[in-house]
């Protein structure tokens, strides 16, 4: 009875080492692949003596940074297109406003015409 259970107990023991064992290798690969990963990022960014300008890591985010600043200036180009065509649809659709709107415009343009200085003038 006793060498069943001492069996038992080995077995068991043998086992859990053989879990862990295994639970340790394969945590060990995830970060030997990890590492692996990184160091060849860094080797493909890294500056080398040979080919300074093409592989420096300067260059590289450089540009993306033009490559974003590009994104950004279509984005912005864009916006002002639209605001653009937008205001020459509302010029263009004079016709739509009521007669309200059309008076207040012309009462408005009236008052900037009174209110801006002459430029004609000597600039005193």
């Amino acid at each position: 009875m006793i060498n069943l259970a001492y069996g038992l107990f080995m077995l068991v023991g043998a086992l859990t080492v053989g879990v862990l064992a295994m639970l340790f290798l394969i945590w060990l690969g995830t970060v030997i692949k990890r590492v692996h990963r990184v160091s060849r990022d860094y080797h493909e960014t890294a500056p080398t003596p040979e080919l300074w300008g093409e592989s420096n890591y300067f260059n590289c985010l450089q540009n993306g940074l033009t490559d974003t600043k590009g994104r950004l200036y279509i984005a912005e180009r864009n916006g002002s297109n639209a605001c653009y065509r937008i205001d020459v649809h509302v010029m263009d659709n004079k016709h739509t406003l009521t007669a309200k709107a059309i008076k207040r415009n012309k009462e408005r343009k009236r008052l900037e015409e009174e209110t801006t200085p002459d430029r004609c003038g000597d600039g005193m």
